[in-house]
């Protein structure tokens, strides 16, 4: 069950990005994280924040940080499919991939939480339901 549920891509960038194109990248990136992590699209929340004051190697050149959380599928060479997809997603929008660093995060179920509970809790629920089946 939990490789359906919470991935989270957090993009902070430089670049300022037209109402268009911040909604392009957004749909970009959903589709192809959530393909990389194997993880149903309805799952997928996306924040996108640009227009911040940042620096990468001493030149304001448009950059990117980025942090993808998730409950499990953090692994190495989902996290290097993950990378490229947004890495590509930022190129589309003007920032290059060599300006982008990317950090990833593997959550415990009852780390993470979604409509007043946590998935622990919500994982127990589906599997007391499923047994009952």
């Amino acid at each position: 069950l939990s490789s359906f549920a919470m991935p989270l891509v957090r993009i902070e960038t430089s670049a300022k990005l037209s109402a268009d194109d911040r909604t392009k990248a957004m749909k970009a990136l959903t589709k192809s994280v959530a393909a990389a992590l194997g993880k149903p699209e309805p799952y997928m929340m996306i924040l996108l924040e640009d227009g911040h004051s940042m620096m990468f190697g001493g030149s304001e050149e448009p950059c990117a940080a980025c942090s993808v959380s998730s409950i499990g599928r953090i692994e190495e060479k989902i996290n290097e499919e993950v990378c490229a997809a947004i890495c590509a997603a930022l190129a589309d929008v003007g920032v290059k991939g060599e300006r982008v660093y990317v950090s990833f995060s593997d959550y415990p179920p009852a780390n993470f939480g979604n409509n007043g509970t946590v998935y622990s809790k919500i994982f127990a629920a589906r599997n007391a339901a499923s047994a009952k089946q």
